[in-house]
């Protein structure tokens, strides 16, 4: 068709059979209904859908002629074709039993969507899938039915994509509601349910409406962990409320706050509490609370009639007076850190949609998408990096309605590379949020259900703060000998002492410190912890000797925890400035070794030289045995000096005479009544030893 947006393409005949009217069969993939008073003219109607040609193969057997008239059939195709208009336009027809291809436009008529009644149970709003004629269906077409008995219509309205049902008499809670709806006519016109178009909407058979019925007011939680409390600060006083709330509430006159017996004034109040998961209404006080003062909390509802002047629900149900009540006090002076981060926030709610419906809200503060808003800047240092806050707000996710789960978010240019030893806490009017207890994402720190009820427009003190674990301050050696000088099996007692209290778990292992002890490598192991102190020890073995020392970076934890206040854990390293040892403190675990005994020249003495020096504190006679040839010797007295130990002997030996002497350690263990060194080293027992004879 020259001129024309349409073309038609003949092709072979195709005989239908007819159908039980006499017509000729509907062809497939198509419903027939009749036209419209009157048909569109053939060979002149095309339509596009965003620019594209719409082709549909029709039947050009569907027109059955009778008589002096024309029977037309329209086919009412359904396609996903945005933006396309509601008419059929035909070209040429041919004979029956020829097949033409034609353009044509089209749309869905309205459906049902789903139907619920309003909170006061007086009328019952239906959805349809597309916007609606605001010319409608009367009354009669809509069936309800109230617990299965028919419920009167009083009128219908119609707009965007509702239609409203005024019933005779308002749906009480909890009751079961349906809803009908019969088309008054078999065509498409005005009165009935339509389109802008005029498409009717299809008859559909009793439906479910969602009961929304609330007449019930909203009532003050006095119980659990929803019952009145101030904020970690002392800022706010925090009620909960057993249904969703109003964002529109009371006044600040309506409440009465007292704080130890006496009436502490209310600034501004919130209510809703986040978007809908926690109902809640917010006081903010004229000063904070102290830790430990008693409060309560009273409220008057400022009318008898409800009205949006008071605490109310969604359905604007007014929440009734009560008095005083006990508030319980969480005001704390909380964890002490270095603030990295402090401002106020102004909560505001943001919400993503689907099909119009809330499926998403955020509550807080965020720079994109931007929704709230903070006083100050967003920039913090840590670690020697700078970095920028860029979110803090509370996420809800809905669905049907209802809220499932609660997140609270912070968001930052980039994750902080938390020192394993730092403790970072978001605080939020003084409730504490551990970043080490967050869920981490690619910029985001996330916590499950926090106990928070923001409310929009609502103040929020943030601040993000850095506390730093115990870290040492110094290493040194505990309750050394006055001589300085450790011998074999002492104890070498060694104290790290940290910048904070600590507390010690060995369940997993025990600390060690390495030092030394001359060219000695040795280990003390450490398995106390008080106050600020732990304490390591080192039990001397025998065969060392040398000044003690430690080295830096010495001190592991070998499997134990050591942690401070808010159990973050203990910085075990440390520089060789914080290393404080006498230096000279050592240790002499080498026992004094027998070398050689002479005789005096007059015989009367055996002098027994040993390795080192001795303590002049010795053995009894008793220790020693000397043998003159064949015969015991008697030892008369002892004498330690020097190196030397002096045997008297009960009578001289003669030149010639063939000597040699025995020394038996006293005791098992290493004690003054023994050949000792300086230390307090026993010498050990020795059999019969050769004694050079100078007697002259």
């Amino acid at each position: 068709m020259p001129g024309s947006d349409c073309h038609i393409r003949e092709t072979s005949p195709a005989v239908f059979p007819a159908g039980e009217d006499g017509g000729v069969h509907r062809p497939l993939a198509a419903s027939v209904r009749p036209l419209r008073s009157t048909p569109p003219r053939l060979g002149t109607a095309c339509s596009r859908a965003g620019g594209r040609r719409l082709t549909a193969v029709l039947m050009a057997g569907v027109a059955l002629l009778a008589g002096a008239g024309a029977a037309h059939a329209q086919t009412d195709m359904e396609a996903d074709a945005a933006g396309s208009g509601r008419s059929v336009g035909y070209g040429d027809s041919k004979s029956a039993g020829s097949r033409s291809e034609r353009s044509v436009s089209y749309r869905a008529s309205p459906t049902f969507v789903s139907a619920a009644t309003s909170t006061d149970g007086t009328e019952i709003v239906i959805t349809f899938s597309e916007a609606l004629s605001s010319t409608t269906a009367p009354a009669s077409a809509f069936t309800v039915l109230v617990n299965g008995s028919t419920r009167g219509v009083n009128s219908v309205e119609a707009s965007g994509t509702d239609v409203t049902l005024t019933l005779a008499s308002a749906v009480a809670t909890g009751e079961a509601v349906t809803v009908a709806y019969d088309d008054p006519t078999a065509n498409d016109d005005a009165n009935a349910v339509q389109d802008a178009n005029g498409n009717d909407a299809a008859t559909f058979a009793a439906q479910t409406v969602t009961n929304r019925v609330d007449l019930a007011p909203p009532t003050l939680v006095t119980t659990g962990d929803g019952a009145p409390k101030t904020s970690s600060d002392g800022t706010k006083v925090l009620l909960m409320f057993s249904e969703a709330l109003s964002a529109t509430t009371a006044p600040t006159s309506a409440f009465t706050v007292t704080v130890a017996g006496s009436t502490r004034g209310v600034t501004s109040v919130f209510a809703s509490g986040l978007f809908g998961g926690r109902p809640s209404v917010t006081l903010v006080l004229a000063s904070a609370v102290a830790a430990d003062e008693a409060v309560t909390v009273a409220y008057m509802d400022p009318t008898e009639s409800d009205d949006a002047n008071a605490v109310q629900d969604a359905a604007g149900n007014d929440a009734a007076t009560f008095s005083a009540q006990t508030v319980t006090n969480h005001a704390g002076p909380g964890t002490v850190g270095d603030v990295l981060w402090s401002d106020e926030i102004t909560a505001r709610i943001y919400t993503d949609t689907d099909d119009g419906n809330i499926i998403f809200a955020r509550t807080g503060w965020s720079s994109a998408p931007q929704f709230g808003s903070i006083s100050g800047t967003a920039d913090l240092s840590y670690g020697g990096t700078d970095y920028a806050v860029v979110g803090v707000f509370v996420a809800e996710t809905i669905a049907s309605g209802v809220v499932h789960d609660i997140t609270l978010n912070l968001r930052i240019s980039s994750l902080f590379p938390v020192a394993p030893n730092d403790l970072l806490i978001l605080v939020l009017d003084g409730t504490e949020f551990r970043i080490h207890e967050a869920t981490p994402g690619e910029t985001t720190y996330e916590w499950t259900n926090p106990d928070l009820t923001w409310s929009d427009g609502e103040p929020v003190d943030v601040k993000l703060i850095a506390v730093p674990g115990p870290e040492v301050a110094s290493v040194s050696v505990v309750d050394a000998p006055s001589d300085k000088t450790y011998a074999i099996a002492d104890t070498i007692d060694l104290a790290v002492t940290f910048t904070k209290d600590l507390t010690l778990n060995v369940t997993g292992g025990t600390p060690r410190l390495e030092l030394t002890v001359g060219d000695s490598t040795r280990t003390a192991t450490c398995g106390a912890a008080t106050g600020t102190q732990l304490t390591c020890r080192y039990p001397v073995a025998e065969g060392i000797a040398g000044p003690i020392g430690v080295a830096a970076d010495k001190l592991t934890l070998n499997g134990a925890t050591l942690v401070g206040p808010n159990d973050v854990r203990a910085d075990t390293t440390y520089t060789a400035d914080e290393v404080n040892i006498d230096a000279d403190l050592r240790v002499d675990a080498v026992r004094p070794t027998f070398l050689s005994a002479a005789t005096s020249t007059d015989g009367t003495e055996i002098v027994l030289t040993f390795s080192e020096a001795l303590s002049a504190t010795t053995a009894a006679t008793s220790a020693f045995t000397v043998m003159v040839g064949s015969s015991t010797r008697g030892v008369d007295a002892v004498s330690a000096s020097g190196t030397d130990v002096t045997l008297t002997l009960a009578s001289a030996v003669a030149t010639g005479d063939t000597v040699t002497v025995a020394y038996m350690d006293p005791t098992a263990s290493d004690d003054a009544n023994a050949v000792q060194d300086v230390a307090g080293n026993d010498a050990a027992t020795f059999d019969a030893e050769t004694v050079t004879n100078n007697v002259q």
